[in-house]
């Protein structure tokens, strides 16, 4: 399939996360962790209507073993928290991205980032700058089919 990415620019999001170390899609320990994540951001009052799940992953699982990939489980947050045992915060950083939607099963980001790094950046006009990937989940996969799931990558780009 052709990757034909929106390239937007996008403000810093600042976020509550708690981090996964596991394999990518470990369906117990995501479950396990969200519902730790939005606990705590509930009973907390960090959650609104502009509250957004996010995800950022650390490694490689063809290169990494696959039960040590790591990963934040995250929710931007509007107002500064203090790290709380389990519970860290961090900026993403603003600035351009190459924004790729993906539509169905999570297993299948891999496979999409392969073609993001692999085909598509080398084509194009852009190259990665200092910056982290991130993942947007724009649904509840308990609540919809799993060929419904919509989920964005947000790849941080420059011109080269």
């Amino acid at each position: 399939p052709v990757l034909t990415p929106r390239i937007c620019k996008v403000g810093k999001k600042n976020v509550l996360y708690i981090r996964i170390i596991d394999e990518y899609g470990s369906e117990e320990s995501y479950d396990i962790a969200g519902k730790k994540l939005y606990t705590f951001a509930l009973l907390n009052k960090l959650v609104d209507e502009e509250t957004e799940s996010l995800g950022i992953s650390f490694d490689d699982p063809s290169v990494t073993e696959k039960e040590k990939c790591r990963f934040y489980a995250c929710i931007n947050i509007k107002k500064e928290i203090k790290p709380q045992g389990i519970f860290g915060s961090r900026a993403i950083d603003g600035g351009m991205y190459a924004i790729f939607t993906l539509k169905g099963a999570y297993r299948n980001l891999h496979d999409l980032y392969k073609s993001i790094w692999f085909e598509w950046l080398p084509a194009s006009k852009y190259k990665v700058r200092r910056g982290v990937h991130f993942e947007k989940y724009l649904n509840n996969p308990s609540l919809v089919d799993e060929e419904n799931i919509l989920t964005e990558v947000y790849v941080p780009i420059k011109e080269k």
